[in-house]
């Protein structure tokens, strides 16, 4: 059964992932980062809430790296993790000489919003797939802690 969530789960990612990429690629870069962590944020939830590791009986499990995580928990992780990958590798960028600049500056910001938008696809799906991978690892754990007690 945890092996069917997983596969259903994982099927989601590159819609999530595609989602997050669209906001990114739109031109309001103060908003694009908060809707990516807000998107991201809601799918690691769905992921608590499928795999029930939600529950408080999940506390007591030794071995679970993802426990009962609040909706502050969970935004705090995807903000680390997406400000973590910005300070590490930065979006290229495309130098221009200034009298080009003027006839082509609509250009060049559908190349940084396309840019933008394939990064964070990247992005998004690789925290997803990470996080979703370590979840099923939990649901195993916390299976196998509770079938061992009966």
């Amino acid at each position: 059964m945890i092996e069917q969530k997983f596969q259903a789960l994982a099927k989601r990612i590159k819609y999530v992932a595609f989602n997050a990429s669209f906001m990114s690629g739109i031109l309001i870069h103060s908003l694009d980062n908060s809707f990516n962590i807000r998107i991201c944020g809601k799918e690691i939830e769905e992921y608590y809430r499928v795999f029930l590791l939600d529950k408080d009986m999940v506390l007591h499990v030794q071995g679970v790296k993802h426990k009962k995580f609040s909706k502050n928990d969970i935004k705090q992780y995807v903000t680390t993790f997406f400000t973590n990958i910005t300070n590490v590798e930065p979006v290229a960028t495309v130098h221009v000489p200034t009298n080009i600049m003027t006839q082509s500056a609509f250009t060049l910001t559908g190349y940084k919003a396309i840019s933008a938008g394939a990064t964070v696809y990247k992005y998004a799906r690789q925290l997803l797939i990470k996080t979703l991978m370590e979840m099923k690892e939990d649901a195993h754990t916390v299976y196998e802690h509770y079938t061992k007690l009966k």
